[in-house]
């Protein structure tokens, strides 16, 4: 090994680190001829063929086998091979970062069927440590499961928005320190007549919740095992959507301008996020986009909504870009300058 990176280093000129990192690369795309003349097929033959037709890079071919590596046991090889070809159908469309990006989040999904993942829901392992100074401070250290991590920025991000009115002197760190103090002292009942209840949405289909089979997601897009999706229905702040044979929430509201929360609840389990390609912005600081708008007569209805982040919401609202609804799901058509077929297109990491 240290002689063919030398070798390729020298020959290259690249740095060892680059040479061992082409080296494991080749290792999983080049087929292998033995000495009785059988081929043995690559590690990754569909990573290959694209790699071979100039449709992936060496970040594309990191990100794929980073997944692939990740997987949890016992999955079988048709899924793999399935796997490997739905994430390079997406490299060939989007970096390699968004990439890893959805093969992460089709792991976090395969692996809530893992005896493992029931487990940790059920019985989560919430780790806090805090230490006091000799000035009185407390430097804390925590780490939460995924359920109360969705309570905990629903929290703090509201409280930890830069003030508007004022010249805003304190940073990220800051805001969200002066947040978390003003939860605690709301839970111990002091300053503020506001109760600390917030909400979390569970999405489901019907097959979860008639037979408990498959996942649910969290509005943040966290999934969720069967038995915790279960014992979250019994809280009464838990606002449970429930999907259709469509994979569609009901669709409400007619008459109003403005999105009424309960048709913000449906939009956030349809789009679980900001819609847009590519785009990984949580569903808790997106806004709802009235696809046709409202002044040219435009419905306050599910089917012309879509969930946006600021910076999304305005590159739709200030360029070329469209938005379309197919089967009752929203596709964004590129303007010329990105695609000239105009292909509409999804955003992949909300389709796992």
């Amino acid at each position: 090994m240290q002689n063919v990176k030398r070798l390729v280093a020298e020959t290259l000129r690249v740095a060892p680190k680059k040479a061992t990192r082409m080296i494991n690369q080749a290792r999983l795309l080049a087929e292998v001829l033995t000495p009785t003349g059988h081929i043995t097929p690559a590690a990754l033959p569909v990573v290959r063929e694209a790699a071979r037709a100039g449709e992936l890079d060496g970040d594309h071919i990191d990100a794929i086998s980073h997944t692939l590596e990740t997987l949890p046991a016992g999955i079988s090889i048709a899924d793999r091979e399935l796997l490997e070809t739905t994430l390079v159908d997406t490299a060939r469309v989007f970096h390699a970062q968004i990439v890893r990006r959805h093969g992460d989040r089709i792991v976090a999904h395969l692996e809530q069927n893992e005896p493992a993942a029931e487990r940790e829901q059920a019985e989560p392992a919430n780790i806090m440590t805090y230490r006091r100074s000799r000035d009185g401070r407390v430097r804390i250290v925590a780490e939460l499961d995924a359920e109360t991590a969705d309570v905990f920025e629903g929290l703090i991000t509201p409280l930890a928005v830069p003030q508007k009115d004022v010249p805003e002197v304190r940073d990220q760190s800051r805001r969200q320190g002066d947040a978390m103090a003003e939860v605690i002292f709301r839970a111990a009942g002091k300053g503020s007549d506001v109760p600390v209840k917030p909400e979390l949405i569970v999405t489901m289909d019907l097959n979860m919740l008639m037979e408990g089979l498959g996942s649910a997601t969290l509005d943040s897009g966290t999934y969720l095992c069967p038995s915790a999706v279960r014992r979250l229905a019994c809280d009464a702040h838990v606002i449970p959507v429930v999907f259709n044979g469509d994979s569609q929430p009901l669709d409400v509201g007619h008459a109003h301008r403005l999105v009424q929360r309960h048709q913000r609840d449906a939009l956030i389990a349809r789009d679980k996020g900001c819609a847009f390609p590519g785009c990984d912005i949580p569903a808790r600081w997106g806004d709802a986009h009235h696809i046709k708008h409202w002044k040219e007569g435009g419905p306050t209805d599910l089917h012309n909504l879509v969930l946006l982040c600021r910076r999304h919401h305005r590159i739709v609202h200030g360029n070329e870009w469209s938005i379309t609804m197919v089967h009752g799901l929203p596709h964004f058509i590129p303007p010329v300058w990105v695609d000239c077929a105009r292909k509409p297109m999804r955003n992949l990491l909300r389709t796992a």
